[in-house]
């Protein structure tokens, strides 16, 4: 997890939650997700097939941790998940296909709203719904912050003082 202000990075597993019939946990470390097989005592990397790290995940079935929604890349996503022995099965299904800019984002928050309230999602779910926003940017100035890497200027949607504000949608997405 990155906290934009401070550019910090927590370190070793700092989210974990036990199946209800204890024989699966899915936790994520050092910021990739797995889900631990108890019986089979063996650990699998749950999205090894993504470039770079879904955020915002959600478990949505938390007696088998079958399901799973999250962001990746400014979109939400769904994700049905097997796990037989030492073998894990993912599908994942993108639910939005609008986000991804830096003008449009979805299911994430904005800076504004991350920064100044402390929330750092933007969709969350019951198990049979996704409730997801959607933040239009376009009309936002971009202002230049350093990365990471002072040597790396980043532009970003930044509403100043009396300017436009992001338009904002909420959205719900019946999963059944």
């Amino acid at each position: 997890m990155e906290r934009e202000r401070t550019r910090s990075r927590a370190v070793g597993i700092d989210f974990y939650q036990v199946s209800t019939d204890n024989t699966l946990v899915f936790y994520r470390s050092n910021g990739k997700w797995y889900l631990h097989n108890i019986e089979a005592d063996v650990s699998m990397e749950v999205f090894a097939s993504f470039e770079g790290v879904p955020t915002n995940v959600s478990v949505m079935n938390k007696t088998t941790m079958s399901d799973v929604s999250f962001t990746f890349g400014g979109n939400v996503y769904l994700g049905h998940i097997t796990v037989t022995g030492d073998e894990l099965t993912a599908i994942w299904t993108q639910i939005t296909h609008i986000g991804g800019s830096n003008d449009v984002i979805c299911g994430e928050a904005d800076y504004i709203v991350a920064e100044e309230f402390g929330r750092l999602t933007g969709h969350w779910t019951n198990g049979d719904n996704v409730l997801f926003t959607v933040s239009d940017q376009s009309r936002l100035e971009k202002v230049h912050i350093f990365g990471r890497d002072p040597n790396v200027v980043e532009k970003m949607p930044y509403p100043r003082v009396g300017d436009e504000n992001p338009t904002v949608m909420v959205c719900n997405y019946n999963v059944t």
